[in-house]
């Protein structure tokens, strides 16, 4: 959730990290399933999200929210 395509780890050529909120997708991990992830950030040290996976068409919007803020909250516990 945190490195959306195209980011170039060696140089960090891509979107800043404060720019990135959430994705949704369908039919990337699973056919079928759609999924919202976020980044945990400003966190030294863990490179990870916070994400849902549904059979579903797709994800309601107001998920992505969520699942944004449960990252919120996750990377200030581990901080």
């Amino acid at each position: 959730a945190g490195r959306p395509d195209g980011v170039d780890r060696a140089n960090g050529a891509g979107p800043a990290p404060a720019q990135l909120r959430y994705v949704l997708t369908h039919g990337e991990l699973e056919a079928g399933a759609s999924g919202a992830a976020a980044p945990l950030l400003g966190v030294p040290g863990i490179e990870g999200s916070v994400g849902v996976v549904m059979l579903a068409d797709a994800v309601p919007e107001r998920v992505g929210v969520r699942v944004m803020e449960a990252a919120t909250e996750v990377a200030d516990a581990l901080r």
